[in-house]
């Protein structure tokens, strides 16, 4: 999953590089008022449609950069990211966050600082892939403990302490 993260990492950053050859301002102005942390647009809870708009956010930053290439490469990531991308945003805490990031993402485009846009952007990435990954094995340490436990439905056909082997 890591390599998919860094694939996704280089292509969101090349797309502000070429974004910064000619700022569509009008188009960042609008993600910069759709995630404006005040207006909470998408809500404040990990809804489907808020996890839903944050990914769009970033396809949307790659579209304005005017390669369609690198664009469809950065869906081709998100779709084998998309679930444990998903479990990064499990409370209000991580939404206002994503609020704020997205948002001043977009206020360092508008003022023409790409390298602050990409070092945002880069720390903003790799939070949630931290998130994520965090939230992941939680999950997988608690899924073990019910499995020893034999507290989980299928737990006839696993050895306690062990995965399914799916």
């Amino acid at each position: 999953m890591a390599e998919y993260y860094d694939v996704r990492v280089g292509l969101e950053l090349e797309g502000i590089a070429l974004m910064g050859q000619r700022i569509p301002y009008r188009e960042v102005a609008q993600l910069a008022e759709d995630w404006d942390p005040e207006q909470a647009r998408y809500g404040m809870s990990g809804s489907e449609e808020f996890k839903d708009a944050e990914e769009l956010f970033h396809i949307r930053l790659a579209e304005l950069c005017g390669n369609p290439i690198l664009v469809q490469y950065l869906r081709d990531v998100n779709n084998h990211i998309r679930i444990v991308r998903r479990l990064g945003l499990p409370d209000q805490d991580s939404v206002m966050q994503t609020y704020r990031e997205h948002h001043e993402i977009c206020q360092r485009i508008l003022a023409n600082d790409m390298d602050g846009a990409a070092v945002m952007l880069r720390a903003h990435i790799h939070e949630s892939q931290a998130k994520s990954r965090e939230v992941t094995l939680a999950q997988l340490q608690m899924r073990r403990r019910e499995r020893a436990l034999g507290t989980d439905a299928g737990s006839d056909s696993a050895t306690p302490g062990t995965l399914p082997a799916n």
